[in-house]
């Protein structure tokens, strides 16, 4: 039996990845090169345990499977183009979607199962990972998470601190798992209730995944690690285009150009046009996710999103997949936030704590603690982690104070023991806040998790005056 203990001390991190249709692999080509960027240390397979390249080569098999028009031939009308394109849409009506469910169900069946829930045993929950993704009701359009803890939470207000459960009375079956099924036109209905894609109001469930993770844990309101990927943006048209230069006519012996208004310029100054602008700026992903770390303190935040070769592809274009994911690939592997959140994922898997309350003398706290690895011990990862740093003669500080390697020291690769390194160290009050950082460059040094500390949250999230156990509760 295994038995993995999350550290007291450690901060969340936060994974987030946006809806897109045929589109989905494209995120996962930029944790791709992420990954790429990690060597042996990360792997994100997260529900299934699959490496990231095998999580792509499922998308694109699914999006394949999912996005294949109706076939209309056997009707009359349907043997001509515009007759498919019309039947087609009156189906699309009728049935409350354009592609039949029956595709996606073939492709999830195969690789979930007949009757595998999101709470059933996984890799997910051996880890104590969180997984959720947001569905919006078809009748009031309230938006819901469900997660693999059999939750699902009422992100209203999703930038708060707590997350109202909206399971208050739900009917349950004998099993004590919802009940799910589908209506005869596919919808997808849990305990009577139907529901439709989340992403018809949170594309980018950042402000939804800070909402749970807040819910999941109060005592840490604001996540170590925020990662959000995003899966692209057209390419703007630049102004030299939009303008034509007429040669007919001069004035002073200098060239007039005048700018050609085509009707696609005219509608986007009409009235109707810049209030729809306006909406999908509002409801931009990039924006949301500068919104949400604005209720972030201390955090580090990184969001990828990256441009295409040319306008936004539809969400069931599935043309050109390997060329979207090459080009985001090729694009993350040389983004700098890449690169930082690369160097934050590092130095996450570090924590600190309390050996026990500091002692006050002379004016000051005297503390002394260990400085914690949370990769399994003697693991390949915490011994490619501790190498790596080794390698570039990291180091850790405090204030002034250095703490140098070596880190991967024989009594750490053969014991039980996550501790990297001991430390020592004075504050002047407990309020006093103070940051452990590791500096694998000379040039860029990073906060392990949790930082910046004070002792006042180090002894409550320790539970070290807890003196009858309440700490363990």
């Amino acid at each position: 039996m295994r038995i993995r203990v999350k550290p007291r001390t450690s901060a969340l991190r936060i994974l987030c990845i946006d809806g897109g249709g045929a589109n989905a692999g494209v995120p996962l080509a930029a944790l791709k090169a992420l990954d790429e960027r990690l060597g042996a240390i990360s792997a994100w397979g997260l529900a299934l345990g699959l490496s990231v390249q095998d999580c792509i080569v499922l998308v694109d098999t699914m999006a394949k499977h999912t996005f294949q028009g109706r076939d209309v031939s056997a009707f009359p009308l349907g043997r001509t183009s515009v007759g498919q394109r019309l039947l087609r849409g009156v189906i699309t009506l009728l049935t409350d979607s354009k592609y039949s469910s029956a595709n996606l169900e073939t492709a999830l069946k195969a690789v979930f199962g007949e009757a595998r829930m999101l709470s059933d045993w996984t890799i997910a929950n051996e880890m104590g990972l969180h997984v959720g993704f947001p569905v919006v009701t078809a009748e009031d359009t309230a938006t819901l998470v469900v997660a693999n803890d059999g939750g699902t939470g009422d992100p209203e207000d999703a930038v708060a601190r707590q997350l109202t459960f909206r399971f208050s009375n739900p009917k349950m079956s004998l099993s004590g798992k919802p009940q799910i099924a589908r209506d005869h036109r596919g919808t997808l209905v849990i305990d009577d209730v139907a529901y439709q894609d989340g992403g018809m109001t949170y594309n980018n469930p950042s402000a939804l995944a800070l909402a749970a993770a807040r819910s999941q844990c109060p005592e840490k309101p604001n996540p170590g690690l925020f990662l959000s990927f995003g899966t692209g943006v057209g390419r703007m048209t630049e102004r030299s285009s939009r303008s034509v230069t007429d040669l007919s006519g001069t004035v002073g012996g200098r060239v007039q150009k005048r700018k050609k208004r085509s009707w696609l310029r005219v509608v986007h100054r009409s009235s109707v046009g810049r209030v729809c602008g306006a909406f999908m700026r509002q409801n931009d992903s990039n924006r949301e996710f500068e919104r949400v770390c604005q209720h972030i303190r201390g955090g580090h935040c990184f969001r990828f999103d990256p441009e295409h070769d040319g306008p936004q592809p539809n969400l069931d274009d599935i043309a050109d997949l390997q060329g979207r994911q090459r080009r985001a690939e090729a694009a993350a592997s040389s983004a700098p936030e890449i690169r930082a959140a690369a160097s934050c994922i590092l130095a996450q898997r570090f924590y600190f704590e309390l050996d026990s309350i500091p002692h006050y003398s002379n004016g000051m706290y005297h503390c002394s603690g260990g400085l914690h690895c949370d990769f399994e011990p003697g693991s390949p990862e915490q011994t490619a982690l501790l190498h790596r740093f080794d390698q570039a003669a990291a180091s850790f500080q405090l204030g002034s104070q250095i703490f140098p390697g070596p880190f991967l020291r024989r009594a750490t690769r053969q014991s039980d023991s996550t501790l990297v390194r001991r430390v020592i160290f004075s504050v002047r009050t407990k309020q006093t806040e103070f940051s452990i950082e590791i500096q694998e460059r000379p040039d860029e040094s990073v906060g392990i998790s949790g930082s910046p500390f004070t002792i006042d949250r180090l002894v409550q999230l320790q539970g070290l005056d807890d003196w009858f156990g309440g700490g363990y509760e």
